[in-house]
Parts: C-alpha cells; structure tokens; sequence
C-alpha cells in the first residue's frame, strides 16, 4: 500500500484550515462552508459529524468542482467511523459552492468543516 502526502503549491500558504463547526438540528439543513468561484474552482473539504447522545463520531472527505458556473459536481469518500444518518451536499449558489448538512437523526448533531481550496 503505498501513501501520498500532498500539499498545497508554495504560493498557498494556508493549506486546510478550519472554516466552521455547530450543530444541526434534528431535521433542519444547515449551510456550513461557502466560498467563491471567481477565484476557487475545486475545493476538498474533511467533514467531521459528532453525535453526543449517542458517543458516536464520522469523518470522509468531499471534493467538489465547479463546472463552467452551470453545476457543482461532487464526490463524498473516504468514511470513516459510525453511522450517523446525515446527508452532505455541495451546491452551485450564484457564484458559490456551498457546502449543506442535512440532519436525519432524531437528535442534534455537531460538526466540524476543515477546508483546501484549489487554486
């Protein structure tokens, strides 16, 4: 099995950074990250869901790409961890790429976004 570490390019200082964290209520969507495409075009956000009724915890991965300002495509991967009923998406919004939770537990929910913006 072979491991590839990456980072961003040089002139990227920042690398992931932590852009927001909260609660989700129990069937409510809420907006967690948006950012603009006039400048970012693919971002990989890692996604951290905490249920503290429960003590159970998921992370994955979300990478997502803006297609000609038409649609957001987006892939979620790399899971890790319990089942947590929620279901994330990423939207074309204007001329942002939101980052949506939607809470299908019947308790509230925490999370945690980290995000890489690809430039």
């Amino acid at each position: 099995m072979a491991i590839v570490l990456t980072r961003p390019l040089a002139s990227d200082s920042n690398g992931f950074k932590p852009v927001s964290s909260g609660t989700v209520n129990s069937g409510d969507t809420v907006l967690v990250d948006s950012l603009s495409t006039t400048i970012i075009k693919t971002v990989k956000w890692i996604v951290e869901i905490i249920d503290q009724t429960n003590s159970k915890i998921t992370s994955y991965e979300i990478l997502a790409t803006n297609c000609f300002d038409t649609i957001v495509s987006f892939n979620r991967y790399g899971g890790v961890g319990d089942k947590i009923k929620h279901v994330p998406e990423a939207v074309l919004n204007g001329a942002n790429i939101d980052l949506q939770i939607t809470n299908n537990e019947l308790i509230n929910i925490d999370y945690k976004i980290t995000r890489l913006e690809v430039r």
